[in-house]
């Protein structure tokens, strides 16, 4: 672990995106929730707390590999920041 990254022997970082994932998919379920009962503003600092400080930090170093499982962590960051912005779903 470097800095909060576990870095395994085939630089996949497996670990890191399955810990994302796991971290939004749990904030989705409370933004999803609240979307109704507070304002925006209270929703947009609830979702840069919990959700954009996971995905932005260290992205530079997990995002850029060529393998699918980024694609899991995309989807719940794209269903959480619809459920901070009460979009509607497609």
């Amino acid at each position: 672990m470097f800095i909060g990254v576990v870095i395994d022997d085939e630089l996949k970082f497996v670990v890191r995106i399955d810990y994302v994932y796991n971290k939004l998919i749990r904030y989705v379920g409370i933004v999803y929730k609240l979307a109704h009962k507070l304002p925006y503003f209270s929703r947009r600092n609830i979702y840069c707390a919990f959700v954009n400080s996971h995905v932005a930090y260290a992205i530079e170093i997990y995002a850029n590999n060529n393998n699918n499982n980024n694609t899991s962590v995309c989807k719940a960051h794209n269903v959480s920041i619809r459920a901070e912005s009460e979009a509607p779903e497609y």
